[in-house]
């Protein structure tokens, strides 16, 4: 005998939710004035407010549903952080409301508060706050710590066993004419060997200062943290590691250097690019994968030198645009500015185009292309992955 179907009956309560959600669908009969989603909302409302007069178990299964409904209704209103509180924050309001419905100009303002922008700490507070948070991350990892000194003071080493040679130039009358072999490139050679040592040693902790921390900040930025706080604070935790390199790549290349450049002069040239180094690889991290982005990065801060402060035949103005050609342009002044009174030294920097006794514009010029550096780095950051940031 074939199997009689069982009829399933709707509820009243069901009947009800139906009814009542085919006459709001109706414009022509039903029209609601304010946002979009205020119909929306009204409708994910009505499951929640009949399920009053239903059965604890069917009250219970409505108001999950609503809720549901509501948080699909929020997200698409563009409403951002933790959307489910949110709701359910809707729903509380709504309970509590003595009209039966929330009224047009309620919902408008309910919205307008959920949308607002003003919940959280102050900016300079998630400051302090990343910032403490990423001095954190890296006092647990001590390892990369050490490995990023022990290179550092290993790239120290290396350029303190290149630089032997002291400058010579052209002597000044009237002695030119038993002038020694004039040695015009040894200066500019040593900064470039500093340079890209420094580049070396500095662009694969550069990367890692963001690249392996955009996770951290697509989760921070869904849930309302400032974006500008989070980068401001996460900047100024690396000034740290950036004071102790710089101090551990000139104390052992001062030891085994023959320079005569003083511990103030170079650590200030050194100090100038790891900061430079380290806002060009912000700004390759958020562009390129980590892996990639370390490879380029130290590629960049090995050619960088070369190109923007050796090799003379490229454009004054590609050479401007880079940090090298103004450090290497201090270098150069603090290097042969003691010998003017015995060489001619304007000859020599003639030949490579820098202007000597200039050696404070140099470092503000460094350190203000750092700056656009993570300038560019954070608009990157803002601009690429949106949807991981809402």
């Amino acid at each position: 005998m074939k199997k009689m179907k069982t009829m399933t009956t709707k509820s009243r309560v069901d009947l009800k939710v139906s009814s009542l959600v085919k006459f709001l669908k109706d414009e022509d009969f039903c029209p609601i004035t304010g946002p979009e989603s205020a119909r929306k909302m009204l409708i994910s409302m009505v499951p929640f407010v009949l399920a009053k007069g239903a059965a604890a178990d069917q009250r219970g299964e409505y108001q999950s549903k609503a809720l549901s409904d509501l948080e699909e209704v929020l997200r698409d209103a563009g409403v951002f952080g933790d959307v489910k509180t949110q709701a359910k924050l809707l729903i509380e309001a709504y309970d509590k409301s003595q009209t039966g419905f929330l009224s047009t100009d309620e919902l408008k303002l309910l919205l307008a508060q959920v949308e607002k922008d003003e919940r959280g700490a102050p900016f300079w507070k998630q400051c302090v706050m990343a910032h403490n948070r990423a001095l954190k991350q890296q006092l647990n990892k001590p390892i990369s710590l050490i490995l990023e000194l022990g290179t550092v003071s290993f790239a120290g080493c290396l350029m303190g066993f290149a630089a032997k040679n002291p400058y010579t130039g052209i002597l000044v009358s009237p002695y030119t004419l038993i002038s020694p072999a004039n040695q015009v490139t040894l200066v500019p050679m040593s900064a470039m060997f500093v340079g890209m040592a420094v580049g070396l040693s500095a662009a694969p902790t550069g990367v890692a200062t963001f690249g392996s921390e955009l996770v951290v900040y697509w989760r921070e930025a869904s849930v309302g943290h400032n974006t500008l706080a989070y980068f401001v604070g996460k900047s100024f935790s690396n000034f740290y590691r950036i004071l102790v390199g710089a101090l551990h790549f000139c104390g052992f290349y001062l030891v085994l250097a023959e320079t005569i450049l003083t511990p103030s002069q170079l650590y200030s040239i050194v100090l100038v690019t790891f900061f430079a180094v380290y806002g060009m690889s912000c700004v390759i991290s958020m562009i390129l994968p980590t892996d990639t982005a370390n490879l380029i990065a130290v590629v960049l801060a090995l050619l960088i030198p070369v190109f923007g402060g050796f090799v003379r035949n490229v454009g004054m103005g590609i050479k401007m645009a880079t940090y090298s050609w103004w450090a290497n342009e201090a270098f150069f002044t603090y290097s042969i500015k003691p010998y003017e009174h015995i060489y001619m030294v304007d000859k020599t920097a003639h030949v490579w185009y820098y202007t000597l006794n200039e050696q404070t514009k140099d470092l503000l010029c460094v350190v203000l292309i750092g700056t656009i550096y993570r300038i560019l780095a954070y608009i990157a950051m803002i601009s690429f992955n949106k949807e991981k940031q809402s």
